[in-house]
């Protein structure tokens, strides 16, 4: 298997169509200076090159030269009579391609596939999808708080250069999955096109007859990349995505269910947990990933493989393209042979901001607590007392009564509020009225401790009958663990 990297995927791209060695030579500059530089800034200027060369009349044409391709096929031996799957091959080498990236960040979760309808699905997917600067920093990418000014700048420099590699990896990927794409569906044609006009008797001439009866028209090439979606106000309409979105298979065992594959007779865990690698010092070993649950450690599966393979999780790739031709048309399936995965752990509650750019909202005034005043504690308790709907709820205070009390230095001011009285009441189980509700304020030890009781009286209506508390019969799957 030869292993492809973005950069040769462009270059080559280029090459084949364009005949201008001044135009060959310029794509190589800009690739070169950003890989060199690391400045993702120049990004824009590679996709702007690239759509300068998708427009030029001389692509169209070359494109158009069935001899002129970057791809080719070949049949692989373990065909069966329902469809027949091909590998595609790198036309400069002669060789099965598979395409490598680094830095590359995930653009979603894993999923389940459209037609999975339960029990062990045969495959998973995630996205790989360019994302801007934004998208990327924060969380997991966050410089480290250091103690002196010194060290904290060092850390930002350090946390700015991990988003540069990741800005960079993922879009020079996302670049080269635009151009496979493309390429792969010139390729799919041809197949078609030579299956179509043969005489032989051959699977493949069965199955794109019949294809082409079911469809009454050219048998139908099925993408790995979606370009568009559905407007949410006109679902007939639809809008061109700002970024192309790549769906990568995950390879599920079908017997055990696990995320992996046989090769020779063993079973491959492609999966790998770059953080276990660091910490074993050994970066050439592959350490499979796994979670756990309940105290113990389990391989990937396509049950718990979503706690791993997360959003935003940095990897290097290794993807193998598969085809498939059967009777519902030809489609394409990059599959990861190989990842090395750094999950993204970073809690929602994290500070996604540089150290700098918080100092930036202090504006010097003092830090103490801020005390809530009884009117907007009572307003508290208003607020609470509106419902979703439009039934109108009064609240009338009867008796607000002070009680003071020294404790370990702290001061508890306790507001009680004896009786409330309700119009228009509902009885019903899921209400937000119990009998009694407490609401409690903590502040320092230097602050007062509110809390609030509050009674509430139904007025205009009959006393609804106590209900008994349901007994929850659902199952809790327990949480995985990154490990």
């Amino acid at each position: 298997m030869n292993t492809i990297y973005p950069n040769e995927i462009i270059e080559t791209f280029v090459k084949t169509y364009i005949d201008s060695s001044d135009m060959i030579n310029k794509c190589h500059d800009i690739i070169e200076e950003i890989l060199t530089t690391e400045n993702p800034k120049l990004i824009d200027n590679l996709y702007a090159f690239i759509n300068e060369i998708k427009s030029l009349p001389e692509y169209k044409t070359n494109y158009e030269n069935e001899k002129k391709t970057l791809l080719g096929y070949s049949k692989r031996k373990s065909n069966t009579d329902r469809a027949i799957y091909y590998n595609y091959i790198w036309n400069p080498t002669h060789k099965n391609l598979s395409l490598g990236g680094r830095n590359i960040m995930f653009g979603s979760g894993v999923k389940m596939p459209y037609e999975h309808e339960g029990g062990i699905p045969k495959y998973q997917t995630i996205t790989i999808v360019r994302k801007d600067r934004c998208d990327i920093e924060g969380g997991d990418y966050s410089p480290k708080t250091a103690n002196t000014p010194e060290d904290q700048l060092i850390e930002d420099e350090k946390a700015e250069k991990k988003v540069d590699k990741m800005e960079i990896g993922t879009a020079l990927f996302a670049l080269a999955m635009d151009l496979m794409a493309i390429e792969i569906d010139k390729v799919d044609k041809i197949l078609v096109k030579d299956a179509e006009n043969s005489d032989d008797n051959s699977i493949e001439v069965k199955m794109i007859k019949k294809a082409t009866k079911n469809f009454k028209e050219k048998v139908p090439l099925y993408s790995y990349q979606q370009r568009t979606a559905e407007e949410k106000l006109n679902k007939k309409k639809s809008i061109k995505l700002k970024y192309n979105l790549n769906r990568i298979r995950i390879p599920i065992e079908q017997k055990s269910g696990k995320v992996g594959y046989i090769s020779k007779g063993e079973f491959v865990y492609p999966i790998n947990n770059v953080r276990k690698m660091a910490s074993n010092k050994n970066y050439v070993k592959d350490v499979p990933a796994q979670v756990k649950i309940k105290g113990e450690l389990k391989y990937l599966d396509y049950q718990n493989s979503k706690s791993f393979l997360k959003y935003k999780s940095n990897s290097n790739l290794i993807l193998h393209f598969e085809g498939c031709l059967s009777t519902f048309g030809k489609s394409v399936s990059p599959k990861i042979d190989r990842a090395y995965v750094s999950p993204y752990i970073s809690k929602a509650d994290e500070v996604p901001f540089k150290l700098a750019e918080m100092v930036d909202l202090d504006d010097g005034e003092n830090s103490d607590d801020i005390e809530m005043s009884d009117d907007d504690s009572l307003e508290g308790v208003k607020d609470a007392l509106d419902d979703d709907d439009n039934s109108q709820k009064h609240v009338k205070v009867i008796k607000i009564s002070d009680k003071k009390e020294k404790d370990k230095n702290k001061k508890d001011r306790h507001i009680k509020i004896e009786k409330l009285s309700l119009e228009n009441a509902e009885s019903d189980e899921d209400d937000i009225f119990d009998d009694k509700k407490e609401i409690v304020e903590d502040t320092d030890n230097e602050q007062a401790e509110t809390k609030v009781e509050v009674e509430v009286e139904e007025t205009e209506a009959e006393e609804a009958p106590k209900q008994k508390p349901r007994k929850s019969t659902r199952k809790i799957k327990p949480k995985a663990q990154l490990v």
